[in-house]
């Protein structure tokens, strides 16, 4: 990433692309030495049941948003979202001549991720909607 970047990173920009890539090492499990020496045992990997709730909490937005989103799309961007990308789908399912499939492909792709947002779960939601759109 630093190569390609030929070395002009801001600090901002790094710490987003070390989030995204090691999502685990932001909350990592603390043990005090202590901990482990008074009870013999080192923590669980098991989620626990914080865990649980946080990821129903997490999937239960998402699928509003996705819900969202697709409330948000016409009739005919709905049906083209699961075949976006094969232009022959889009021309057959829509009816279209050879031109028009590339540009609604294109502006329902530009849609979908402005409707999805920048966020951590932006695929998911759209990976939510496509299945809606089936």
């Amino acid at each position: 990433m630093l190569t390609k970047a030929e070395g002009s990173l801001e600090l901002a920009q790094l710490v987003f692309v070390f989030a995204q890539r090691f999502a685990a090492a932001l909350d990592p499990i603390v043990v005090s030495v202590a901990d482990v020496a008074e009870s013999g045992e080192l923590p669980s990997w098991e989620p626990t049941a914080e865990d649980l709730v946080i990821a129903a909490d997490t999937e239960l937005d998402t699928a509003c948003a996705a819900v969202a989103v697709h409330a948000r799309l016409s009739a005919d961007e709905r049906t083209i979202v699961p075949v976006l990308d094969d232009v022959a789908a889009v021309r057959e399912r829509l009816g279209l001549g050879r031109s028009r499939p590339y540009q609604m492909i294109k502006r329902t792709r530009a849609k979908l991720v402005e409707l999805a947002g920048t966020g951590p779960d932006a695929q998911q939601i759209v990976l939510e909607v496509i299945e809606l759109c089936r």
